[in-house]
């Protein structure tokens, strides 16, 4: 019988792929923006541009600043727009295959099959919905409308010429790129570890017995010890109680990692999962990041050993 903790981290990879989907679908969607704003700028320097630069005088003239930067703007709306609607449909998307594939996980390490049914939609959207998500896509389309009118703005004040005015746009491309991939790691990683919440919740009603563990992010990025960062190092490895898990460095309980009631520090960019550990079958393998598949080790003593070896 497979091991399950080996089909859940296969089931980890195959989610983290689809995540990276739906990132690369956003890079694609600014990329294209920039590719627009670079043809309309060309054009703009073409026709207005004193000794290959934009003067403030020149493009106070029968509102030509006003017209470009209207141009711009409406560029980055379209994609904020297109990329915010990339981002909607990862979150349910995540949370029903994470829920699937952790149903297939203990249908085979368990050699059983359990009815699992039909997800309600609606039921889904309503469980991911927080504030943090739409406080967060809102203010992400704000300030990339900013970046690219600070842009704008400075390089009309300091004279660039053409291809440092794109710099600076795609400077500013690039960081509205990133700010969104934070949004995709969090909320995505939340969506799936709320599916595989689910599993597990059905599993148990089905009559499966087993603990929920907190499972930690075998590399050195998990987040470390300290005064006020989420230390998920120290949570790797801890068994849920009365339905919650209570995070040590801040007192806060959540239902799995990632949870949307969290504070911002708990979850953002957190990686960390959940695992179902069947009565009377304790994981004999993991995942590490940097050593692939190893016999079971909790966070700090695979930790110890990875220090140890750099020492060497």
């Amino acid at each position: 019988m497979p091991d399950i903790r080996v089909l859940e981290d296969r089931t980890v990879k195959a989610l983290a792929a689809r995540e990276s989907k739906y990132a690369r679908e956003c890079a694609v969607s600014w990329k294209n923006a920039l590719d627009e704003m670079r043809v309309k700028m060309s054009k703009i320097y073409e026709k207005y541009a004193v000794d290959g630069v934009l003067t403030r005088a020149e493009m106070s003239k029968y509102n030509r600043y006003v017209t470009m930067e209207k141009q711009m703007v409406e560029i980055t709306w379209e994609s904020v727009t297109k990329t915010k609607a990339i981002v909607d449909r990862l979150r349910p998307d995540q949370y029903n295959e994470s829920f699937y594939r952790y149903a297939w996980t203990i249908d085979n390490s368990e050699n059983i099959r359990v009815a699992w049914g039909v997800l309600n939609k609606d039921a889904v959207l309503e469980n991911l919905a927080n504030d943090f998500y739409f406080i967060s896509k809102d203010t992400y389309g704000k300030n990339a409308v900013s970046s690219v009118r600070r842009a704008l703005n400075d390089g009309l004040i300091a004279g660039k010429s053409y291809p440092q005015m794109v710099k600076d746009l795609k400077k500013s491309i690039n960081a509205t790129n990133k700010n969104l991939t934070r949004i995709i790691i969090t909320e995505g990683q939340a969506a799936v570890n709320a599916g595989q919440d689910n599993t597990y919740t059905r599993a148990e009603q089905k009559g499966v017995d087993g603990a929920r563990i907190w499972d930690s992010t075998l590399d050195g990025k998990t987040r470390p010890t300290g005064k006020k960062p989420a230390n998920h190092r120290v949570m790797d490895g801890q068994v849920r109680k009365d339905g919650v898990y209570q995070l040590r460095s801040t007192g806060e309980t959540a239902p799995f990692p990632a949870y949307a009631g969290l504070s911002a520090g708990q979850r953002i960019r957190c990686r960390c999962h959940e695992r179902f550990q069947v009565e009377g079958y304790p994981p004999q393998l993991r995942v590490s990041r940097d050593g692939g598949v190893i016999a079971y080790q909790p966070y700090d003593e695979w930790d110890s050993d990875r220090r140890k070896a750099l020492a060497k």
